[in-house]
């Protein structure tokens, strides 16, 4: 049966009454929001004892003119190259640019990076008030912004929020994520999606709400899930393969009685598309395949992918089963599979026969090399999910041929209403629909069609992307709402409706508790995974492919794990309470066989992820001995010192540099090793203009050279040989990893570097700081303005002050006022 679709309105309609619909709620909540900003205004400077003269003053206070004059114009006017010029820069702290100008210009002085420490030293008492005038008007306007509007700017539902929301209020896993506009940039996506939404936005959320309905339909009609085995040695398409010779692709399995045996990775024949067996219907799918391993002398892998059948992306590695020689196993797996999608094994770590002879010399019925014999594969689904009451009711026989009036339309929408816009209905949300819903009964309209056309407008509905609250205290369920899409990044469940509806959750203790459950739940690494994606650039791992001749260790096997190691690891740091330090360094970490053998580490059976302890003087333990760290910190051939610098800066100590000047030039890898990486540095070094910051980025770049880019210690590089095998690396130049960081501490290698950034934390608090910001912006979507350093200041002064961990972190955050107030 076809699936229904709504007919209403053309697609351009649609989107121009959407767009409208977004207007008006614009419009709205500006007037609701902003009818007493004057007076907040007003009362926020007087209660910070600054008056409105000084903010609108068009000159800097007497200190800071001096400071400027006696210590910045020498490289700062309008007769240097240097991209601030005071003389030109004015005092108008209204204007954005200006004050983030400003502000810049405050942390310079206050970090002590300016002057620069080859000038002249400014008089200490001068710099002292200089500082508090200019502190006290940055603070005042930024926090009498904040009185006015709210602290946190409007913002939408991300992609993958909006996937996960339609997920839950649908009952359905299927992707709709590919049909929306892509959020890749630098920074949070929960940033990002503060923008105002554009009819290109629209557009993809109607047809991923499409997409939804439609599987949510089709899987309600669907009577049972059906089971399909693919009989291997009884598969024709197999047969076809056995008897071809090798170079038409054939000769590489054998036939036996109760299984066929893989001896190379030939993925195309094993394709379950080929053999009786693609999805029919978007949904969650059991896997359950008996295979063993054939003529082994080691540990191999039996992995398994899915792809599409219209070929329109590369499979998709979901996991790796390891098989002990000659073990028998049944597997079993339960997948996400789109309408079309198949499943594809595969085969890796098999080697050849003893004494050295290929599959193709050999053929395959007297190969004595490792093989996978494979039985069956039998797949059940799509699995049956709880059920939309609404769809079921759409998908009843008799439903359209029942005389339906706008009240029943209505009552059957509000329930559905209110759980989308996950709080209590308003007048203003019904008017989104009874206007639609009336225009199509006149018009005679099918009741299912008319449903499915009000359903469709809630989902894509601003009341339905965007978060509404007013400035100040978030009500019980915006808190909710909050809470739910930070940590579990979709809606509140029912036990966090119920605390919102007693009025109950801003409560302390209540707060805390339901903090505990989300963390505990498994829901919780959604969170660190998307988290660790965004600030860790781990989204990036695949924007480079290693060099298969520098780099043959690495594999989609080894790929995941990585990732894996990263999420796993953070994560529980998160709910064991961890302090900060083990961000740098750690005795232990989560490995698999596949990552276990990249770091050299022995005794690591299996493809599952496990918490593993580190021996004594092993370089691994923090983030910055994670592979994935090296892997998107790299090109696919070589690593560099900037890169890599710039990313310990900017993503772990919060101390991103500026943009290189135009002057400065690339620094070009040497992959047939002739001159080394710190040779070609030091030379850059030379410009003035690129000292300054390379003093920061270089020590810890270097201490990161003892990796290579898929995260293998290293003490030699690995090069391209100039002559000989262009299949086979050779070993190059010595690594040096040795520097001096920006205190001033030395360090020989990367293991006395960790010891160094751990001192430099214990002084600073520079990483949990930075750690801090990071969630704050995360969790609201909303950038550290200057009235918010204040209340950071105190998160991390309690948090050092009591050893705290990162689960109390997360605890302090959001009892604080920068996550219960908007």
């Amino acid at each position: 049966m076809d699936v229904i679709k709504p007919e209403a309105l053309s697609e351009q309609g649609i989107i121009q009454r959407l767009m409208s619909q977004r207007d008006r709620f614009m419009r709205l909540c500006d007037k609701r929001h902003n009818p007493g900003a004057p007076f907040r205004s007003s009362l926020v400077l007087l209660l910070t004892g600054i008056g409105c003269a000084m903010l609108s003053a068009s000159e800097p206070p007497s200190a800071v003119t001096e400071l400027i004059s006696s210590s910045c114009l020498d490289c700062h006017d309008s007769e240097t190259e240097t991209r601030l010029d005071f003389d030109a820069l004015k005092y108008q702290m209204d204007d954005t640019e200006n004050f983030r100008i400003w502000e810049r210009v405050f942390d310079q002085v206050d970090s002590g990076a300016m002057p620069p420490k080859k000038k002249s030293r400014p008089d200490p008492e001068l710099r002292k008030r200089a500082l508090r005038s200019l502190e006290n008007e940055l603070k005042a306007r930024s926090r009498a912004q904040q009185a006015r509007f709210g602290r946190a700017g409007w913002r939408r539902l991300t992609n993958l929020e909006f996937e996960n929301t339609l997920h839950e209020l649908l009952s359905i896993t299927t992707p709709i994520q590919d049909l929306l506009p892509s959020e890749s940039t630098a920074g949070f996506n929960s940033s990002i999606a503060s923008r105002e939404i554009s009819a290109a936005h629209i557009q993809g959320c109607l047809k991923a709400t499409d997409r939804a309905i439609d599987s949510a339909i089709a899987l309600q009609r669907s009577r049972r899930p059906r089971v399909v085995t693919v009989n291997y040695p009884e598969s024709r398409y197999m047969k076809i393969w056995h008897d071809k010779p090798w170079a038409r692709g054939g000769d590489n399995t054998r036939p036996l009685e109760d299984a066929v045996v893989a001896f190379k990775r030939a993925d195309f024949i094993w394709r379950t598309d080929r053999n009786g067996f693609k999805a029919k219907l978007p949904g969650r799918y059991r896997l359950t395949g008996l295979v063993r391993a054939y003529q082994t002398r080691s540990t191999v892998s039996f992995l398994l992918y899915k792809a599409h059948g219209g070929g329109q992306s590369q499979p998709s590695f979901l996991k790796a089963f390891d098989l002990e020689p000659n073990q028998a196993r049944t597997i079993e797996l339960t997948v996400e599979l789109d309408k079309d999608e198949y499943l594809l094994p595969s085969f890796s770590n098999l080697l050849p026969q003893p004494d050295g002879r290929s599959l193709s010399r050999v053929g395959a019925k007297e190969y004595l090399g490792e093989g996978i014999a494979v039985k069956t594969l039998t797949i059940e689904g799509p699995l049956r999910e709880s059920k939309s009451s609404l769809i079921a009711d759409l998908v009843r026989k008799d439903f359209d041929s029942k005389t339906i009036e706008l009240p029943k339309i209505m009552s059957l929408l509000k329930p559905f209403m209110t759980e989308a816009l996950r709080r209590p209905l308003k007048p203003s949300d019904l008017d989104l629909i009874k206007e639609l819903v009336t225009d199509q009964l006149e018009s005679g309209k099918p009741a299912t069609e008319i449903m499915l056309s009000a359903m469709r407008n809630i989902l894509t509905s601003p009341q339905f992307l965007y978060f509404d609250s007013d400035p100040g205290r978030l009500d019980d369920f915006a808190l909710a709402d909050r809470l739910s899409y930070f940590l579990w990044k979709s809606p509140p469940d029912v036990t966090l409706r119920d605390e919102a509806e007693v009025g109950q959750l801003h409560e302390a203790g209540n707060l805390r508790e339901q903090v505990d459950r989300l963390i505990d739940s498994p829901r919780f690494r959604l969170f660190v995974r998307d988290f660790a994606a965004q600030w860790l650039r781990l989204e990036d791992i695949d924007a480079t492919t290693p060099d298969d001749v520098l780099y043959p260790e690495y594999n989609d096997v080894l790929r995941q794990a990585m990732l894996d190691e990263t999420v796993y690891y953070l994560e529980y740091l998160f709910r064991e309470n961890l302090d900060v330090t083990y961000l740098i360094d750690a005795d232990f970490t989560f490995l698999n066989r596949e990552l276990a053998s990249l770091y050299n580490l022995t005794g690591v059976k299996g493809q599952h992820m496990r918490r593993h302890p580190l021996p004594k003087f092993n370089p691994r333990g923090g983030l910055l001995a994670q592979a994935a760290i090296h892997k998107v910190t790299a090109n696919g051939t070589a690593t560099s010192p900037v890169r890599r610098g710039n990313f310990v800066l900017s993503q772990l100590l919060g101390m991103p540099s500026p943009p290189p000047p135009p002057e400065a030039g690339t620094l070009e890898p040497d992959i047939r090793g002739a001159t080394t990486v710190r040779e070609r540095l030091e030379a850059h070094r030379q410009q003035p203009s690129c000292n300054r910051c390379h003093q920061f980025i270089d020590p810890p770049g270097f201490a990161l050279e003892s990796f290579d880019p898929i995260g293998r210690f290293r003490v030699s590089y690995r090069q391209l040989p100039v002559n000989g095998k262009a299949n086979r690396f050779v070993l190059g130049l010595a690594v040096d990893s040795s520097g001096v960081t920006s205190s001033g501490r030395t360090f020989n290698g990367f293991s006395e570097f960790k010891v160094a950034l751990l001192r430099e934390e214990k002084e600073t608090g520079r990483i949990l700081r930075n750690l801090t910001e990071q969630l704050v912006v995360y969790a609201t979507g909303t950038e550290i303005q200057f009235a918010d350093r204040d209340r950071i200041s105190e998160i991390v002064e309690t948090i050092r002050s009591q050893n705290g961990g990162l689960r109390n972190l997360l605890h302090l955050i959001i009892q604080s006022k920068l996550f219960t107030h908007r």
